[in-house]
């Protein structure tokens, strides 16, 4: 091999391996949803116990990944939920958790009902009781690749059948806590990575409802693109 091909095959090395340490270390804030036609007033006994389940979340999601809460009783009662992605370090949830906290406050300082979705976690909290309520409703989906593929079909039977594996893999085995990632090839070079994730207060079918929604609105919302995903309140791919 020559001088000259070596450095050009030491660049793309390198490249490859920027590549990698920044989506490891990258813990983007993708989007948020804030009540607008409920909202309490500021300094009153609802925001109060807003601050408790927020506190609560922060602290005491770190060692599983996972946290549901509630604080106050009858119009004040405020129910919270927090889960971090299935393969992070307690670290990477502690300081996801207490950014979407921390952002939370900003973007939704009054609203009675919001989340906030963060590349490795979602915060969320409410006036109305969700625990073990799949929502079937919103999905916002973020493309974090803005590269099509140049087989849109292979590449969406592939992605298919991955996303068919990891979604039987998630909602089969309790012990899995309803979180998957696999890979599948995509030609002799190229390879599919997949995850997906329920929040652990559903039922295992209902967590397949959700994640069989999320999958089915890719073509719809990121056909052929090379990396994206889709945010639903109770699941996400």
């Amino acid at each position: 091999m020559t001088t000259a091909a070596m450095g050009i095959l030491k660049l793309k090395f390198a490249l490859l391996m920027l590549f990698f340490a920044h989506s490891a270390a990258t813990n983007d804030l993708i989007t948020n949803h804030c009540s607008t036609s409920d909202n309490f007033t500021a300094g009153s006994t609802f925001q109060r116990n807003v601050n408790t389940v927020i506190t609560s979340l922060t602290a005491n999601s770190i060692p599983t990944g996972f946290n549901t809460t509630i604080a106050g009783d009858s119009a004040n009662r405020v129910y919270g939920l927090a889960l971090c992605r299935g393969d992070l370090t307690s670290d990477e949830c502690q300081t996801c958790v207490s950014n979407s906290s921390a952002q939370l406050a900003k973007r939704c300082p009054t609203s009675k009902d919001a989340v906030i979705w963060y590349e490795y976690c979602e915060l969320r909290y409410s006036n109305a009781s969700f625990f073990g309520v799949v929502d079937m409703g919103s999905r916002v989906n973020w493309h974090w690749v803005n590269r099509n593929v140049t087989n849109v079909t292979l590449f969406n039977n592939r992605l298919g059948l991955l996303f068919e594996n990891l979604t039987s893999m998630a909602t089969s085995d309790p012990s899995m806590h309803m979180f998957a990632t696999g890979v599948i090839p995509l030609s002799d070079l190229e390879k599919i990575y997949g995850l997906v994730q329920c929040t652990r207060d559903l039922q295992l079918e209902d967590c397949k409802s959700c994640l069989d929604d999320a999958v089915g609105y890719i073509p719809e919302c990121c056909n052929g693109s090379q990396g994206g995903q889709v945010l639903k309140r109770s699941c996400n791919v």
